[in-house]
């Protein structure tokens, strides 16, 4: 298996919407067309510090920083609990 800037770019996109609640694992799951399922983070465990922060420094490499406060956000608030 070849990972791609395509398959990276998608797994932080997956993350960050189950991250975020845009959608569930399931809904990412019966919309996958090709049989992979990319995910930046292991959904079967709490998600650490560091693999947190390595999605927010994706999205800031890539300019998207509306996705970075979201997940600063959820990040802070997790924190708290």
């Amino acid at each position: 298996m070849i990972i791609t800037d395509e398959k990276v770019r998608l797994a932080m996109l997956n993350s960050y919407s189950i991250l975020t609640g845009k959608s569930e694992l399931e809904d990412i799951i019966h919309n996958t067309l090709d049989g992979e399922l990319w995910l930046a983070h292991d959904t079967s465990e709490d998600l650490s510090e560091v693999d947190f922060d390595m999605i927010i420094e994706y999205f800031a490499s890539e300019d998207e920083f509306e996705k970075c406060i979201d997940l600063h956000s959820i990040k802070k608030n997790r924190n708290k609990i």
